[in-house]
């Protein structure tokens, strides 16, 4: 199919196949995304009764001090980030990266922009990064200040989603570097999940020591369980 001829026919819904979607998704089917509404840790985003610090996030001095989330990590959104990463499927990237579009705007426009980095083999296995994928449909101003080299994921440190919060911080030691001095620069790191939080303190941990100012995360899903399990204070990331 040509691109012109694809342009003139109506778009299909990467849920229902339904005709007439927009952004990927059809009218019916962006009702089914979960969406995050109501109070929730200001660091990690996690639900709360009210808007305060959840009790992981009250004992830990965190490097990053804010976290936005646009969904919840709940079917269908969860089915459809698992196939767009190991599918893999990037047709998938424009209708999750919308979904983040807006969530961008309430935080404060950052000095950089970085994507959560993958190690070499995985994008070249996977054929792209999932997190900078997402950058490109950010506003125009933030896609500006995008950096995609500044941050690196110098060793493979397999899947972490099977793992403890404590065995990720294990794993995930040293595996960041960043590429040169930052002179107080305030960062914002895209990611698509955000579970245990440690591989967003172990990335943020590194901007610090490289000099970073403000730290805040963006996120495509929140999954439900904090990282309560974990008592890591900042010292295991330095």
């Amino acid at each position: 199919m040509t691109p012109i001829l694809s342009r003139l026919l109506p778009e299909q819904c990467v849920l229902c196949q339904a005709a007439k979607a927009r952004n990927g998704l059809c009218a019916r089917c962006q009702l089914l995304i979960p969406r995050k509404y109501g109070p929730a840790c200001p660091v990690c985003a996690v639900d709360m009764p009210q808007d305060a610090r959840c009790n992981a996030c009250g004992e830990l001095d965190t490097p990053f001090i804010a976290t936005e989330a646009a969904c919840h990590y709940r079917w269908p959104l969860d089915n459809l980030i698992q196939h767009w990463k190991y599918g893999p499927d990037i047709r998938l990237s424009r209708s999750l990266g919308y979904l983040l579009h807006n969530s961008a705007r309430r935080l404060p426009l950052p000095d950089i922009v970085v994507p959560m980095p993958i190690h070499s083999s995985r994008e070249r296995e996977r054929g792209f990064n999932q997190s900078w994928e997402l950058i490109r449909y950010l506003p125009a101003p933030w896609k500006k200040h995008a950096q995609s080299q500044l941050l690196t994921r110098t060793r493979q440190t397999g899947m972490q989603s099977h793992r403890s919060a404590d065995a990720r911080i294990r794993a995930l030691a040293g595996a960041f570097s960043v590429s040169r001095p930052l002179q107080g620069e305030s960062v914002v790191i895209v990611d698509d999940v955000l579970t245990t939080g440690s591989s967003m303190r172990h990335v943020s941990a590194a901007l610090r020591r490289a000099g970073a100012g403000e730290i805040r995360c963006l996120v495509l899903a929140r999954a439900d369980s904090p990282y309560e399990d974990s008592h890591a204070s900042w010292a295991d990331f330095t």
